[in-house]
């Protein structure tokens, strides 16, 4: 048996009425991803709402329904989260002084297989899960979260028993992370402009000056991964593997500044630093080409103006990308 106990500053008639709102389940139980529908007589006895919850990948579609209920007083319900299992759990509001109420909140299997699976550690897990899942329960009934869907922007205001229903927590995480992937693939789309813009850059600078392409990126790319650099084709292949790999990523980094709040400025210089630790760092680290204290003024002066020219390419792609409407919310 989990046992749990909470002491709520609301009168029970308040936290009676949270339970009797099918709504709030989906924030105060745990766990909960949605409440997809509820019937109209709910709370009534054998009345019932349709729930979805989240066990780490795994998203679980049943019921649960009123065994018993005293308005006021007692509530028991049949919870139902198959193939896991079912519960039957009790909660019962006591008057408290100061106007509070005492909830206690008994958990135990609700049919003989599901028995199998409750020993002593599930029971410390459930109580420990239903203590986070109380106070929650105190936060709705004592006014200081609203119910799902009464909350600021939510996508469903329904009344109880009328629609579906998210955890606003669920929802919040998931444009969070939305936006997070959007502004990453944002950064690395600006990235990929900013290679191509640096590849124009570096032929145009090879022309003019008539050297031919330094091998040093692909035998600093043969030796990390271990395969051949032998043969002009090859190398080339290695050389723009790792030029776009390298720039792609890098522009990903661009995106997840601006989610950071990082100004585009600040960001831009950063971009640039980042750009040339490749090749003053982890290419002669690797023996591929000369410290870059030993480079010639001209051979700095090159390479500060190509990575200059992919970071400031980079930048302003991301820019131009993060203002347009069909890119949604978020930096």
């Amino acid at each position: 048996m989990a046992r749990n106990e909470h002491l709520i500053q609301a009168p029970p008639e308040t936290v009676f009425g949270v339970l009797s709102d099918p709504r709030s389940y989906a924030y105060w139980v745990v766990g909960s991803e949605e409440i997809r529908d509820a019937d109209v007589n709910w709370p009534a006895p054998g009345s019932r709402f349709h729930h979805t919850v989240k066990l780490g990948p795994l998203r679980l579609k049943d019921d649960s329904e009123v065994e018993e209920v005293r308005p006021g007083h007692f509530l028991q319900l049949k919870v139902k989260g198959r193939p896991l299992g079912t519960a039957r759990v009790k909660i019962e509001l006591e008057r408290a002084d100061g106007g509070a109420t005492r909830v206690t909140m008994i958990e135990d299997p609700g049919n003989t297989p599901s028995a199998l699976v409750f020993n002593p550690l599930t029971h410390l897990l459930v109580r420990g899960r239903n203590v986070w899942s109380l106070d929650r329960l105190a936060e709705l009934a004592e006014g200081r979260v609203p119910i799902p869907g009464d909350e600021p922007g939510a996508p469903n205001r329904t009344t109880a028993g009328h629609g579906a229903v998210q955890n606003p927590a669920t929802r919040e995480r998931r444009q969070v992370i939305g936006e997070t992937l959007g502004a990453i693939g944002r950064g690395a789309a600006a990235g990929f402009a900013g290679a191509l813009a640096m590849s124009v850059s570096t032929n145009a600078e090879m022309r003019l000056r008539g050297r031919p392409p330094s091998d040093a990126p692909a035998r600093a790319i043969s030796r990390m991964v271990g395969v051949d650099a032998h043969g002009r084709r090859r190398k080339m292949q290695l050389a723009l593997a790792g030029h776009m790999t390298t720039s792609i990523a890098l522009g990903a980094a661009r995106g997840a500044m601006a989610r950071r709040g990082v100004s585009p400025a600040p960001a831009g210089a950063a971009l640039f630093m980042l750009a040339m630790v490749p090749e003053i760092v982890v290419v002669p680290a690797l023996g591929a080409a000369a410290p870059p204290w030993r480079w010639g003024a001209t051979d700095a002066a090159v390479s500060v103006v190509h990575h200059g020219v992919y970071a400031l390419t980079t930048n302003a792609a991301y820019g131009v990308l993060a203002s347009r409407p069909a890119s949604g919310a978020g930096p």
